[in-house]
């Protein structure tokens, strides 16, 4: 029962990638090194977006894991490259 009104409440969706953004961009700026998490805040932009459009949850968390995550390999590969070069 909760799960169905959770999945229904996109405004409960658009607090919740607005809260993960401003903590992804808070721990980055505290965290100096390698820029992992940013990449966590464009992904739950992303994410934000699609909830704005009223687009599932189950559809905005994976787009936030496959993107988030694709950009940080790719981070990876550009650092591996940095040092290698």
């Amino acid at each position: 029962m909760f799960l169905d009104n959770f999945l229904q409440a996109y405004h409960t969706h658009i607090f919740i990638w607005t809260g993960i953004t401003i903590i992804a961009i808070l721990l980055e700026s505290l965290i100096k090194g390698k820029p992992i998490s940013l990449w966590f805040a464009v992904g739950s932009i992303f994410s934000l977006t699609l909830a704005l459009l009223h687009i599932t949850f189950t559809i905005q968390f994976i787009a936030f894991f496959v993107i988030s995550i694709i950009l940080i390999i790719l981070n990876e590969f550009y650092f591996m490259k940095q040092k290698q070069g």
